[in-house]
Formats: structure tokens, C-alpha cells, sequence
């Protein structure tokens, strides 16, 4: 068996940061929403911070200082002591699951970009808690998650000779058609 190259690692690499910057765009309505109900936070800098990470992923933008960009979503990140309403845990996920993205885009981190899977499921897993509803993999919920992820799973397949800014509108094109986040709120 043929060892992947260092292009190959690197087609590799990008693709599953453009996957999961999908995932924190999808989770993204959750922290705005928050925003618009409390007035705090800063969605305008969510939404600069990830456009930013997307510019990356295209290869449109290499010059981006990653640890200033975390330093500015740190400003923004809500803190669950300071609000008693469910609203702030979506967000905060949201908010740490950007910062992981900006921290794999500074250092590659497998593990580390796998996580912003994982927490997206756990949002849904934990709203569900929340609104009493049956925390099973059948839920919805859970199956529009499945969907979402098989959907851009396979427009990065299917776009694998398109260049990076065109597979990358298609997933921003996608998330968008859904007009939902993660947990069922509309965007």
C-alpha cells in the first residue's frame, strides 16, 4: 500500500477543517441567537472570526493571525454563571467550537478537529435533556445531524477535483439551504 504524501496529507487536512468549519457555521445561530436575547456577546466578530477561517480553508487567505483571532473570540465567549437561561450553553458550544477550528488551523490537530463533531452531537444530546425530550439516537435531531454531515461529506467527495473556493462555497451553499442549526433553531 502506497504511503499518503505530503500533498495528500495536506488535501486531506483542509477538507476536514472545511467539514467541520460547516459544522460551527451550522452551530453558529446558536451563540447569534443568544446575542439577540441578552445583548451580549458580539455576533458581528463570530461571524468575522469564522468568515476568516473560511477565507483559509479556500486558500484565499494565509496570512491570518490565528492566536489573535482566538484572543478576540475569548472576549466574546459567554460565561454560564453570568446568565440563568439555557440559551448560553448552545453558545458557549458554539463559541468552542470556533476556538478549536482556529486552533487546528494553527496547529493540525486531528483529535482536536474531531472534537467539534463530537460537540455539535453533544449540544443536540444535552437540548434534548434540556427540553425533556428522549435523548435517543432516532430523535430528529439526531438524524438531521447524521443527514448534515452525510450531505457535506459528499460534496467534498463529489467536488474532489473542484478547487478549494469552490468546494468551500458548496458547503457554505448547503449550510445555508438548511436554515437551521444544529439543535432545530432557524437561522
Amino acid at each position: 500500500m502506497k504511503k499518503p504524501s505530503n500533498k495528500d496529507m495536506i488535501q486531506s487536512e483542509w477538507r476536514s477543517i472545511a467539514f467541520s468549519t460547516a459544522l460551527v457555521m451550522r452551530m453558529s445561530g446558536n451563540y447569534h441567537l443568544f446575542c439577540e436575547l441578552t445583548d451580549a456577546g458580539d455576533g458581528e466578530v463570530f461571524s468575522n472570526i469564522l468568515n476568516l477561517v473560511w477565507e483559509s480553508v479556500s486558500g484565499q487567505n494565509q496570512r491570518i493571525d490565528f492566536q489573535k483571532q482566538l484572543e478576540k473570540l475569548e472576549l466574546i465567549t459567554p460565561d454560564p454563571v453570568e446568565f440563568d437561561m439555557y440559551g448560553v450553553w448552545p453558545a458557549l458550544d458554539a463559541a468552542v467550537a470556533l476556538s478549536s477550528l482556529l486552533n487546528v488551523c494553527e496547529r493540525w490537530d486531528q483529535a482536536e478537529l474531531d472534537s467539534i463533531a463530537i460537540l455539535s452531537r453533544s449540544t443536540i444530546e444535552h437540548y434534548l435533556e434540556a427540553t425533556d425530550e428522549d435523548c435517543v439516537e432516532t430523535h430528529p435531531l439526531f438524524q438531521a445531524e447524521k443527514a448534515c454531515s452525510e450531505q457535506l461529506h459528499a460534496i467534498i467527495s463529489e467536488q474532489s477535483s473542484q478547487s478549494r473556493p469552490k468546494v468551500v462555497a458548496a458547503l457554505k451553499a448547503a449550510v445555508n439551504q438548511w436554515g437551521v442549526t444544529n439543535i432545530g433553531l432557524e437561522v
